[in-house]
């Protein structure tokens, strides 16, 4: 379902790289410079039969590039010095496309938050790293409130953010890993009955 792509190889991905960067900035979602770009890891879906396109930006930040409140949250843990995996949260629908009009929208969604999680938990296990730092701009935080339920250790609302953003600090592995993989079997047995 989702490409990986390593910064080593984006230059055989510029199309869709270029597609998904342009839907970013068309939401003025976080300011991200071509260098950063250049060092950061995606992983990408893009379906035009669907006319959907999203993904994830992977990039590591020293604390500094965060926010005030999850720098602070992370300080006990994470020295000033170290580098902390970002990852910035993305999906768009075409105007015209049938996950639009349709309730397969929703199923769509579910599958889509399912199934990235599960490749940044592979992505965690091949950078040793057990979190991510998730930023949503406040209309991604509004779609999948309540459809994701991402194991979060930590969240800060758009609201109370000094920029305005979702950060949430995301298990990759754990107790919190496991009770959402538990609770996600749970809800697929009871849709199959």
């Amino acid at each position: 379902m989702f490409t990986v792509i390593d910064p080593k190889y984006q230059c055989f991905y510029t199309f869709p790289i270029s597609h998904f960067m342009e839907l970013i900035k068309s939401r003025a979602y976080f300011g991200l410079s071509k260098q950063d770009q250049n060092r950061a890891t995606f992983v990408l879906l893009e379906d035009e039969e669907k006319g959907v396109c999203g993904g994830a930006l992977l990039l590591k930040k020293r604390l500094s590039g965060f926010p005030h409140e999850v720098a602070n949250t992370l300080s006990d843990f994470v020295s000033p010095k170290d580098y902390v995996w970002k990852c910035m949260v993305f999906l768009s629908f075409e105007k015209d496309s049938p996950l639009c009009t349709t309730n397969e929208g929703d199923h769509f969604c579910q599958i889509f938050y399912r199934n990235l999680y599960n490749t940044l938990v592979e992505f965690g296990k091949k950078e040793g790293t057990g979190f991510l730092c998730v930023s949503l701009d406040s209309v991604e935080h509004l779609c999948t409130e309540e459809i994701i339920c991402w194991p979060y250790i930590f969240e800060l609302k758009p609201q109370n953010s000094s920029d305005g953003f979702f950060h949430g600090i995301l298990s990759l592995t754990g107790s919190q890993y496991e009770a959402y993989q538990k609770n996600w079997k749970g809800a697929l047995f009871s849709v199959q009955k």
